[in-house]
């Protein structure tokens, strides 16, 4: 029975939806918006506090609403998905640091720049795999299917570079490692790894 699915449609993944519910739940989203509007130095020691916890608890619905929906959406979404999903704590935690120290370690040029870069690494790097993902078996993934992910890495690295913060690519690395924890890219990409 899949009456946890929330509707959809198929032109948006599954977290798109998923996102919007959880987030609305834990965050005042016009509040947040004005609060991160008047973001400085001197107001994130208020900023970061108030809201890190409430992000956290995001997380966690949205890993709650994935594990009852696994049964209801294809294999590889909910591999993509759960990898986010997975990754999504410590990009809060990255980002929560000190107070947002990541953010405000560039001067303005160059967070705007990191900012875009970030934006880019979807529409660019990843389309070509959300165009194609949908219709593979990830316990049985080509070395051509694996490079697709392995490009995705790639590009989003090139992207990254431009943040100047060497943790993003780190994050970065374990959404990645996430993704192929259980696929044959695995031993393709990471042929001397070990389970964490």
């Amino acid at each position: 029975m899949c009456a946890v699915t929330p509707n959809t449609n198929s032109d948006r993944p599954f977290v798109n939806h998923v996102m919007g519910m959880c987030y609305d739940t834990y965050i005042d989203k016009e509040m947040f918006i004005s609060d991160f509007n008047l973001l400085s130095n001197e107001t994130r020691t208020t900023f970061f506090p108030r809201y890190c916890p409430k992000i956290k608890k995001v997380g966690s619905c949205l890993n709650d609403w994935l594990q009852s929906a696994k049964r209801c959406i294809e294999e590889s979404e909910y591999t993509f998905n759960k990898a986010a999903v997975d990754t999504f704590p410590h990009l809060v935690d990255l980002i929560c640091e000190n107070d947002g120290e990541i953010l405000f370690r560039l001067d303005e040029n160059n967070y705007n720049k990191c900012i875009v870069a970030v934006k880019d690494i979807r529409l660019t790097c990843a389309t070509p795999l959300f165009r194609l993902y949908n219709d593979w078996d990830m316990s049985h993934l080509t070395t051509s299917q694996c490079g697709v992910i392995n490009d995705m890495k790639h590009c989003a690295v090139r992207k990254l570079n431009m943040c100047q913060a060497p943790e993003l690519d780190s994050l970065y690395d374990r959404f990645h490692n996430e993704l192929i924890r259980d696929t044959p890219c695995r031993e393709k990409f990471c042929p001397n790894s070990e389970e964490d």
